[in-house]
């Protein structure tokens, strides 16, 4: 299954970066993805959004405590417009995730000042079956965004239309200012001299 469940321990560990070593990390792209405020899971958005078949195409093992995509499913739900020859490696790749996946603690933690103090960029999927492109439209409203681009893909542009990705992240990448590493560096002494701070 894809890693939407931990995207916001995935945004703690980026605000965490950024802040530690603010002249390496100079932005977050959301490449059709959940973005989230402060406390929002994404089961919360998942249940509202009416053109995702994610839901639907979930398997769930109670035993085991796991969920997956079945894999009959797969293709529509993540690789529509994908070539046999990549849904079959894509669809060989995908595990089961953790039913529960412990993100409330990391969402918690992840402040607004935090969550806002990296730029953000967002690539919507016009295709998307596993998150709508109305729900993507929703939330990159909602927490506006640098930039937004759209791809008339599916799920999964980084298999079905790589160039056009590319020229997204590209654009994001020249859009960038230039930075001098060792002068952003001075202004930090403590990561300049290795040492790092430490959160209670």
């Amino acid at each position: 299954m894809r890693e939407e469940p931990r995207v916001q321990a995935y945004i703690e560990h980026f605000a965490r970066l950024a802040r530690r070593h603010p002249w390496k990390v100079r932005g977050l792209v959301y490449l059709s993805a959940f973005l989230l405020p402060p406390g929002v899971l994404p089961p919360m958005l998942m249940r509202k959004d009416t053109e995702s078949i994610l839901g639907a195409s979930l398997e769930v093992d109670e035993e085991r405590k796991q969920v997956r995509v079945r894999k009959e499913a797969a293709r529509t739900v993540f690789y529509a417009d994908c070539s046999e020859e990549d849904v079959a490696r894509a669809i060989s790749l995908l595990v089961p995730e953790p039913l529960r996946p412990r993100v409330e603690e990391a969402a918690s933690r992840l402040s607004v000042r935090e969550s806002e103090a990296l730029p953000r960029y967002y690539i919507e999927c016009l295709q998307d079956k596993a998150l709508g492109p109305s729900m993507q439209r929703k939330m990159y409203t909602s927490l506006p965004c640098q930039k937004v681009y759209s791809l008339p893909t599916s799920h999964s542009p980084f298999l079905s239309a790589p160039e056009r990705l590319a020229e997204c992240l590209l654009d994001i990448a020249r859009s960038q200012p230039k930075r001098d590493a060792h002068s952003e560096a001075s202004k930090h002494p403590s990561v300049a001299s290795g040492t790092d701070e430490h959160e209670g």
